[in-house]
């Protein structure tokens, strides 16, 4: 059905300022070629899909709005083509209604930031940058940029990051990227500003490089929060439990995902000084599971939490069954995570089928500070004397383990070992983030005393609290557009390379931090992770298949620069600024401005914003439909030119994602990566063992998602 024109006398379209003017095909169709890039053929078959009738004074917006909607409608993997069209009219859209301004125009910068700041959204930048300053960046804004992202990626960016006036979210896209450029850069002083702030914008705004969800969301907004995830540690002790229940609300509130290491938590009966018997780690994680419901991530997501604990656990196989439909209330926590702590002991146990031994943390304390040769020791003195509470079938274990992450997907693993002999840290790594590729140092907060004075004259009270201060590891996350680094000159990767990790640098003196654990942290570590994004379209438009020969070396050559330019460039910006503080902790032994520089995140949020492949993942459709419509379509990148060359995720070896993961793990990360593993057999806990057993035999840090038919969505908190 084309446009038609309903019986009446005139056919008037009310304008978006409230003026009529005659219905034109004419213009209808000027507007079409424009979206269609002068493709006469694309626009006459849009118009003739269109299913709408003209009446009297029908509003330009409802015209509007049956044309994209009929562009989306119409692409589809055979017909891409209707995409760029569909991105094009919702720039249109988005600039007449938001701003009142042609597809040509831009609202200058200090309309923007006055709109934001008289709102209350954003701090006074106006106090802080000049006008000829702010006459200078926004020359420097490119509009057409817009077009540079997809339909999807715009609408993503409006949902999910762009600043909201009246209820309405109103920033566009290039003012969104040259926000993340001012935040970075509001403290420099001198004429250098412009120039870094101008620099920056153009990564992000080039497609360079993407900062992680909370450093968009949050920049130039009152107490910017840029930390990704938030990683605690619990001591077994009720002043701990309840201060780490605290923290975790107070950094969900500021955005961040939460992950937890609950491994002392002594098991369920172990005796309670005299008074009685301890209820295990059940309650606990339930009063957690509480609190992320409380404290959402500023009202935008779900709050979100992942608890790690030890295959030994007495407690193990009430604890794997948390996430489960069935079973009691009070024995479920649905709304955590979960990554259970294995090492190579209980790998080599599965391999040969024999009894393990299970443990109260309560009685013994030190296996948590252990790994390797020295868990080993620690775990056969302990079974000598007779310190376990039960002993159970290896396999038993294993096999419940895999039941759960076949049925959830959102049961993780963690490679002790792994993890910590190659560390850069001299301090135990104990537990991993929400979405698995941060291996930081953290200790729970201890010493807690109360001391009460009474006044016996007046009958008056008073009561302090005192601790020794813990440790919460923060996440900064950005992720490279590996498909444009590859492409660069070495001189252009130094500097990309120097300007974001200046710019990272600067964000960490400038963060908010909820508590002092967060903040001791981040400003004597300095740990950051830097990942890439954008890897199966890189193999793709070059084509290679994630499982061939070709891709290891690929991977070879792409982790090895990566590695090289951003080491040098933090130990040039060392020798500027100095040591990060805590150097003395570490295995570094050159100069270096962060203890940490990469991590592999999933990145899957703000990849979108750049029509990018999300993180170092294969797709697993080419064409995909999220919530099942259409207005949600997800093509992938060059689909019409590349569509062929893309290896999707069920097709690939499990083995060959975790080579190319043994890879980047040797040869870049010094931290770990975000790795999700497609089950070929939906109900094969044998695949699932096996998959476990070769990643820690191929020296992987962890293993994120298990992407099955009946597994729940992962985690958005590490959107880098």
């Amino acid at each position: 059905m084309a446009i038609e024109l309903a019986e009446a006398k005139t056919h008037l379209v009310v304008k978006r300022d409230g003026t009529t003017e005659p219905y034109s095909e004419e213009k209808m169709l000027k507007v079409l070629l424009w979206a269609c890039d002068g493709n006469h053929q694309l626009a006459s078959s849009i118009l003739q899909a269109a299913e709408i009738r003209i009446y009297n004074k029908i509003h330009i917006s409802t015209l509007f709005d049956e044309m994209l909607d009929t562009a989306d409608t119409l692409t589809s993997r055979l017909t891409p083509q209707y995409e760029p069209v569909a991105k094009r009219l919702f720039v249109q859209k988005t600039y007449k209604e938001l701003w009142s301004i042609k597809r040509n125009e831009y609202p200058h910068l200090r309309d923007y930031l006055e709109l934001f700041i008289s709102n209350g959204t954003m701090i006074d930048v106006l106090d802080v940058l000049s006008p000829s300053e702010i006459d200078k960046l926004s020359a420097a804004i490119v509009p057409e940029r817009d077009l540079d992202s997809t339909y999807l990626g715009l609408k993503t960016f409006f949902s999910k990051y762009s600043f909201k006036h009246n209820g309405v979210p109103t920033e566009l896209l290039q003012h969104g990227f040259m926000r993340v450029a001012i935040q970075a850069y509001i403290n420099e002083t001198g004429k250098d500003r412009v120039r870094k702030i101008i620099a920056r914008y153009n990564h992000l705004s080039g497609q360079l490089y993407t900062e992680a969800t909370p450093k968009f969301k949050n920049s130039l907004r009152h107490d910017f929060a840029g930390a990704s995830c938030c990683v605690h540690k619990m001591d077994d002790n009720t002043e701990s439990i309840n201060k780490v229940d605290n923290d975790i609300g107070q950094y969900s509130r500021a955005d961040g995902g939460n992950a937890l290491d609950i491994s002392s938590i002594r098991c369920a009966g172990s005796t309670i000084g005299t008074k009685g018997h301890s209820s295990g780690p059940v309650p606990v994680l339930r009063k957690i599971q509480g609190t992320i419901e409380l404290y959402n991530q500023s009202s935008t997501r779900p709050g979100i939490c992942i608890c790690y604990y030890q295959w030994w656990h007495a407690d193990i196989m009430a604890l794997l069954p948390l996430l489960d439909e069935g079973g009691s209330e009070s024995q479920r926590a649905r709304s955590l995570k979960y990554s259970v702590k294995v090492n190579r002991l209980f790998i080599d146990a599965i391999e040969n089928d024999t009894d393990v031994y299970l443990f109260d943390p309560k009685d013994v304390p030190h296996f948590n500070e252990l790994y390797g040769k020295e868990f080993d020791k620690a775990y056969a003195e302990a079974v000598e004397a007779k310190l376990y509470k039960t002993v159970i079938p290896s396999r038993t274990v294993a096999l419940e383990l895999a039941k759960h992450r076949l049925e959830t997907g959102n049961v993780y693993i963690f490679f002790s070992e792994n993890v910590n002999e190659n560390t850069p840290f001299l301090d135990m790594i104990h537990s991993s983030n929400a979405c698995t590729e941060i291996f930081l140092p953290t200790k729970s907060s201890s010493g807690f005393k109360t001391e009460v004075t009474l006044n016996v004259a007046t009958h008056e009270g008073t009561t302090t609290h005192t601790e020794a201060t813990g440790l919460t590891a923060l996440c900064n996350l950005s992720s490279i557009n590996i498909d444009k680094w590859m492409e660069m000159s070495l001189t252009k990767r130094h500097t990309v390379a120097a300007e974001l990790l200046e710019a990272s640098d600067n964000l960490i003196d400038l963060q908010f931090y909820p508590t002092a654990d967060g903040e001791i942290f981040n400003r004597n570590y300095r740990a950051i992770g830097i990942g890439m994004n954008n890897l199966a379209y890189y193999f793709a438009k070059r084509g290679i298949a994630f499982s061939s020969d070709a891709a290891l070396g690929h991977m070879t050559k792409i982790s090895m620069s990566l590695k090289a330019v951003f080491t040098e460039e933090s130990k040039n910006l060392a020798l500027r600024r100095g040591n990060f503080l805590w150097h003395h902790k570490t295995k570094h032994v050159d100069p270096a401005r962060f203890a940490t520089l990469f991590a592999q995140a999933p990145g899957a949020t703000n990849s979108l914003i750049i029509g990018a492949t999300e993180g170092i993942e294969p797709v697993s459709k080419l064409i995909s439909e999220k919530t099942g419509t259409s207005s949600d379509k997800q093509l992938a990148p060059g689909l019409a030119e590349f569509g062929q060359n893309y290896e999707l995720s069920a097709d690939i070896p499990t083995k060959s994602l975790y080579d190319l993961a043994a890879i980047r793990q040797e040869l870049w990360l010094d931290q770990g990566q975000s790795i999700n593993t497609y089950a070929k057999d939906a109900t094969s806990a044998y695949e699932v063992i096996s998959d476990i057993i070769y990643a820690e035999r191929a020296g992987l840090f962890s293993l994120y998602y298990l992407q099955s038919a009946t597994a729940s969505e992962g985690c958005d908190s590490c959107g880098a």
